[in-house]
């Protein structure tokens, strides 16, 4: 495939700030947005606020004859939603990676999935999945996750992330598809001092949230247009096994349990006080898998995520525990400036699914480690990432520095595992 030329990652950039014009003006108007809100509604008024979507379909669709794609199924998220749509929904399943950070072997053996591997900024690869197939539902979960690192680059966020995305979209499309489940993130909000909920409008603050929101904005554009049914997740801080463990620039606590395996000490930005909310990938499993076959759900955003908050500096003693290295030492660095919310509102996928996170965190944190040091500790002693590439080195966080860091015009895969 040729590469971008800058003039046409430019026009990237650009079509992304026109994206965001277009959300601005179509907030109010949008079906998962009946209004404004900065915080946290009542009881009685959630889920009276989607009582006209909640009756057009709380029956959901069989699934045992579905022949669905789920795009980074060698990944995290990706492995266990195959898994579950084949064991526990019964449907086929086409199974696409590039394998550039997960693994074949997280996905299920089955003769149901059908793995391909390729590259979804490839427009005629991702045709071809299409070809002389009926496609029922498209789940995109392939992307680059990490939002501290998409500052600094950019055009590969926006190849890998937007433009992949863009090329999905237009084959879904073409092949009739009945809905595209796309999993975006809470990272589209950018900062708020306010409980942000769905119709919270987003300033996201990274290129990261940027190209999140601008494939959200093209998949609201698409139903508009062309009746392509949809549904978004925003996820955030989702942790449990076939997380990736060798990559440094994202999964905190995957980086933590990497850095116990290594013995070197575990980093925290800045003094650790900061809150997140973290959840258990067995909590959204279902919810992410089953998501399409409610017809109230269709043309709908959601916060999807685990309500309870959790310092870092917990977070550090709850994996030190669990790896069984109490004294493990602790080395803080200094912050990023990154964007902060006070709290999540999901109170609007509850009404919808009646499903809320269950997993104590402690619980979740034990259950990853004991497949860190099953599978996760051998991935991590066999493989390695590759020198990083970033477009820009200005203002990188120092502990980056620290590795072999080189600036280049175009980052080809910056996460790219070597054996």
């Amino acid at each position: 495939m040729p590469r971008l030329t800058t003039r046409a990652v430019i026009g990237i950039g650009s079509f992304v700030g026109f994206l965001i014009v277009v959300w601005l003006a179509n907030t109010s108007t949008d079906p998962s947005h009946p209004h404004k809100t900065n915080s946290k509604p009542s009881t009685s008024l959630r889920c009276h606020r989607w009582a006209r979507s909640l009756k057009t379909g709380l029956t959901p669709y069989i699934s045992n004859d579905k022949t669905v794609i789920i795009t980074g199924a060698a990944g995290f998220i990706g492995s266990h939603i195959t898994r579950y749509c084949v064991n526990r929904l019964r449907m086929t399943v086409i199974a696409v990676d590039d394998l550039s950070s997960g693994y074949e072997a997280n996905i299920p053996v089955s003769s149901k999935v059908t793995f391909v591997r390729g590259d979804l900024k490839n427009a005629t690869f991702v045709w071809s999945l299409f070809r002389g197939r009926k496609i029922d539902y498209v789940y995109h979960l392939a992307g680059y996750p990490s939002r501290r690192l998409s500052h600094f680059v950019r055009s590969y966020i926006y190849r890998n992330n937007l433009l992949a995305s863009v090329n999905l979209i237009n084959a879904a499309v073409k092949a009739g598809v009945k809905c595209f489940v796309f999993t975006s993130s809470v990272a589209v909000y950018g900062s708020s001092e306010l409980v942000v909920s769905e119709s919270s409008i987003p300033h996201p603050q990274d290129s990261y949230g940027i190209a999140k929101l601008s494939t959200e904005l093209e998949l609201r554009a698409t139903k508009r247009v062309h009746d392509l049914e949809y549904v978004i997740l925003r996820l955030h801080n989702v942790f449990g096994p076939n997380q990736n463990v060798v990559d440094p620039y994202r999964n905190v606590i995957s980086i933590f349990m990497g850095q116990i395996m290594r013995d070197t000490p575990i980093t925290v930005l800045g003094d650790g006080t900061q809150k997140m909310s973290f959840t258990y990938i067995d909590d959204i499993v279902s919810l992410v898998a089953r998501c399409p076959l409610y017809p109230a759900a269709r043309s709908h955003t959601f916060n999807l995520g685990s309500d309870n908050v959790i310092d870092i500096n917990h977070v550090v003693e709850v994996v030190k525990s669990v790896m069984k290295r109490p004294n493990h030492p602790v080395k803080h660095v200094p912050a990023q400036n990154e964007g902060k919310l006070a709290g999540i509102d999901h109170s609007k996928a509850n009404c919808f699914f009646k499903q809320t996170p269950r997993m104590e965190f402690e619980v979740g944190v034990s259950s990853m480690a004991d497949w860190f040091r099953a599978v996760g500790a051998e991935r991590l002693k066999r493989s390695r990432l590759a020198a990083l590439k970033v477009e820009t080195k200005k203002n990188i966080v120092s502990l980056w520095l620290n590795e072999d860091v080189s600036e280049v015009d175009e980052v080809d895969h910056l996460a790219r595992l070597v054996a």
